[in-house]
């Protein structure tokens, strides 16, 4: 297990800024004192924000609960959905185009009789969003009722607590469903579903989906109930292949506990995925076949594919707003209450950006290219800071400057990174070994690495120095083996193959000297026969200096190798 703070961090994202100065007078988005986030929101550079916004009236206040959209530093326009509360909000896209789905609720004004009420409708609300994506686009007084599409009235029968169908509301016989605790809509937009307390969840189904469909059509059913007194604290949808087959499927959480579904047109079946631990609110996602999910035993994070336990991370704290982001994961830790902005790679497994600066973090999303957060800091200023992700070439000298060099390793195999790009990691690296670490073996081993991008001559001159020839030896047989050098100028091969003999020559290394002239005509290596031989003869080595004599055709030498071998030989017969 380890610790967060064992875990290696880099800061490969940024807080943009507007304008000039520092980050922390120009973050992202400012937001008033007055406003309460709830979920968010972000597509193409443009947040929307459902929050609860306390206006002053005459001489009072009053909450309102809105949409804010909100481009660069300002609130460009409001929406106002329901009167009372939101419970849930979503931005969706669905055929190419962008939805609202809400789940809240409404008082609405009703004749019983001669009189006129104020009852309290719970609702599921899908609006046509994509022209709110206009940057250009304002509402009239805050309405955006021409975009609805479809409402869906969650309401039971006070008897018999069965759900109830139908745009009418009779007092006496039907209640609204206000126990919300979760929800979900799934990506087909075929199935929604709302969770509710002690182990309960209501699923709405409609063909070919809940946009579409007739309202008479629209089916609403209680699955079956998981048996807890604990909340449902999440829903996600996904969809799964079980024997060729598609399957939609819905997992469910409490707080102890993970649950998934198996949704049929009429029917489900329910098991249990982990019994040890569960999720808070806002601590699961989903993204095709995988799950992942912080546990509310705060000390990991875990990632189920398709329905079996994947990869887990440990992390001390208590985990908020977890989500995916391209190979990231994002999530918020409490602990000693301070709010940890964590970004991790969940890949090459180090944070890419970690931010304890922060107090309280109320909300996190993203589109394809940023992060957003909803932040406040220890002087009580709320802000909406919006992260960029720095490019490659800026975490690579990050990773130089740190000498991190088998994380970037690591990190460019990862991103599949040619050839030519991985020699530049080695070529760093063999530079800080030598110069910075004098491990001169190290670094010769990351030099080789080089070897057809580097060149060779850059390298014999920092090993020519005979304290360090050993290594020199060592990257001319490397280069002499690569048979993709082998295959350029053989010229060149043969200035280092000679530099190759002339070192073994030099650290008296006879054995691989005799296994070249054995195999080889060594007369067009270029190498100094005459030095090769007297270095042989005055080591004894007599039988090496006659071969390297008849292969180099000096027959002069052979002659005299002869005549003073004979010479020795007579000398120590007469002792």
């Amino acid at each position: 297990m380890k610790n967060v703070s064992t875990i290696k961090k880099f800061q490969f994202f940024e807080i943009e800024k507007e304008g000039e100065g520092s980050i922390e007078s120009n973050t992202y988005i400012p937001y008033s004192e007055n406003i309460s986030p709830y979920q968010m929101y972000a597509i193409n550079g443009i947040v929307f924000l459902s929050a609860k916004i306390k206006k002053k009236v005459e001489n009072s206040y009053k909450n309102e609960n809105l949409i804010l959209k909100i481009i660069k530093n300002q609130i460009v326009d409001e929406y106002f959905i329901y009167n009372k509360m939101i419970h849930y909000f979503q931005l969706k896209l669905f055929n190419n185009k962008y939805y609202f789905v809400l789940c809240g609720g409404d008082f609405k004004e009703q004749n019983v009789g001669n009189d006129k009420m104020f009852i309290f409708l719970t609702s599921i609300k899908i609006f046509e969003a994509t022209r709110l994506l206009d940057k250009n686009h304002k509402s009239t007084e805050r309405k955006i009722d021409s975009f609805l599409l479809k409402q869906i009235n969650l309401l039971r029968n006070i008897e018999n607590g069965t759900l109830y169908q139908g745009k009418d509301i009779p007092l006496k016989t039907v209640e609204s469903i206000q126990n919300i605790i979760s929800f979900a809509i799934s990506n087909d937009f075929s199935h929604c579903a709302v969770g509710l307390d002690r182990g309960q969840i209501i699923l709405i189904q409609g063909a070919p989906n809940l946009i579409d469909v007739h309202d008479k059509n629209v089916r609403m059913r209680y699955l079956t109930q998981i048996d807890t007194e604990l909340h449902i604290t999440n829903l996600a949808f996904t969809k799964l292949n079980f024997m060729k087959e598609e399957m939609n499927i819905l997992y469910a959480t409490t707080t102890k506990e993970i649950y998934f579904y198996k949704i049929y047109d009429k029917k489900e079946e329910v098991y249990e995925l982990n019994n040890d631990s569960g999720a808070y609110s806002g601590c699961i996602a989903v993204e095709d076949e995988k799950l992942v999910v912080a546990s509310s035993g705060e000390t990991y994070i875990s990632e189920y594919i398709n329905l079996e336990r994947g990869p887990s991370w440990f992390f001390d704290g208590k985990k908020q707003f977890t989500g995916y982001f391209k190979n990231y994961l994002t999530f918020v830790i409490y602990e000693d209450k301070i709010a940890i902005l964590a970004v991790f790679d969940r890949i090459n497994k180090f944070f890419a950006y970690y931010n304890n600066s922060f107090s309280k973090i109320t909300s996190l999303c993203n589109d394809d290219e940023s992060i957003y957060a909803c932040i406040e800091n220890e002087k009580g200023t709320k802000k909406i800071i919006k992260l960029n992700e720095k490019d490659n070439k800026e975490k690579f000298e990050t990773f130089y400057n740190k000498h991190f060099f088998d994380t970037a390793y690591e990190y460019a195999k990862n991103l599949n990174y040619d050839k030519k790009k991985i020699s530049e990691i080695s070529r760093r690296h063999a530079y800080h070994l030598y110069n910075k670490k004098k491990d001169y073996a190290k670094a010769i081993e990351q030099y080789i690495l080089t070897i057809n991008y580097l060149d060779p001559s850059y390298v014999i001159q920092l090993f020519l120095d005979v304290p360090v020839l050993d290594y020199l030896i060592q990257y001319l047989e490397a280069l002499r083996k690569d048979e993709q050098f082998k295959s350029r100028d053989p010229d060149e091969m043969k200035d280092y193959t000679a530099l190759l003999l002339n070192c073994y020559i030099k650290q008296k290394k006879f054995k691989k000297l005799k296994e070249f002239v054995d195999e080889k005509n060594i007369t067009d290596q270029q190498l100094n026969v005459e030095t090769a031989i007297e270095v042989c003869k005055d080591t004894n080595q007599i039988d090496l200096a006659l071969s390297i004599a008849d292969k180099s055709n000096m027959v002069d030498y052979r002659i005299q190798i002869m005549i003073e071998l004979q010479s020795k030989n007579f000398i120590l017969n007469c002792n």
